[in-house]
């Protein structure tokens, strides 16, 4: 059975409406997106001010790489929708593909780029002293999050591609939901849960974000949506591949379409 048809036309029906229908989840998804740090940044400034530095320094960096990645995210989005309103299915699941393998890819990149490059980058920043270690340990972890972040960003962009925004959104309340209940139990410890610390903060961040990765790969691959992967979907095509950063500057035709 084909999957089914999600996400709402815009092509019909008063077009302000479509469009706020479509639009208040994206923006309450990014408003969410900031209560990670907002939830570090509270528990941790039960540790002290020099925790505080960690969260704040970090979200200077970890701020430029979600950029890029929601920049070639948007070009996978736009993309499939392009494909969808050229009723062009296996297109529409090959360019999904692409762009969850291309960004998974990059996401390793930038998360071994960070690792290495973690130390300079904090002395660049001028960290202080006294918060330079646990700032060094807080991004390392938050660098080894960045693959599950450009998955997710890459369902998400796949998602709103197909016309549904509200799916994105329920993960990311899922998973800030679970992040804030984490981040005491991590940091202060409880039970056979050691005290982590400033590390607690990150991991649970890190925990969160691969939670938010499987919910849309299994979303993408298993669940009855308007689009489905498969493996074989994944298997690298330079020819789209190239598109996906180029792909709101260009257009794709119906085949009912005669030029």
């Amino acid at each position: 059975m084909p999957p089914r048809t999600i996400g709402r036309d815009l092509t019909t029906g008063p077009l302000a409406r479509n469009l706020f229908a479509v639009a208040w989840p994206v923006m309450l998804s990014s408003l969410l997106q900031t209560l990670y740090n907002l939830a570090d940044s509270f528990w941790l400034g039960k540790l002290g001010k020099s925790a505080l530095v960690a969260p704040t320094v970090t979200m200077q960096i970890s701020f430029l790489a979600f950029a890029f990645a929601m920049g070639l995210g948007l070009g996978g989005s736009t993309l499939v929708s392009q494909y969808k309103g050229a009723e062009r299915p296996r297109e529409m699941a090959r360019a999904g593909g692409q762009t969850l393998t291309l960004l998974a890819v990059v996401g390793v990149g930038v998360m071994l780029l960070g690792l290495a490059l973690a130390r300079p980058m904090l002395q660049a920043l001028q960290t202080p002293a006294d918060a330079f270690d646990g700032t060094l340990a807080f991004l390392r972890w938050i660098m080894i999050g960045v693959p599950f972040t450009f998955v997710f960003f890459v369902y998400s962009g796949i998602s709103t591609g197909l016309g549904d925004t509200v799916a994105p959104l329920r993960i990311n309340l899922i998973t800030v939901v679970l992040n804030a209940a984490l981040d005491p139990l991590l940091i202060f410890g409880f039970g056979p849960i050691p005290p982590l610390g400033l590390v607690g903060a990150a991991i649970a961040t890190c925990l969160c974000q691969g939670l938010s990765a499987s919910l849309g790969l299994w979303r993408l691959f298993r669940s009855d949506q308007g689009l489905r992967l498969r493996r074989a979907d994944l298997r690298w095509d330079g020819a789209m591949a190239a598109r996906v950063p180029s792909a709101r500057c260009t257009a794709v035709r119906s085949p009912r379409f005669q030029p």
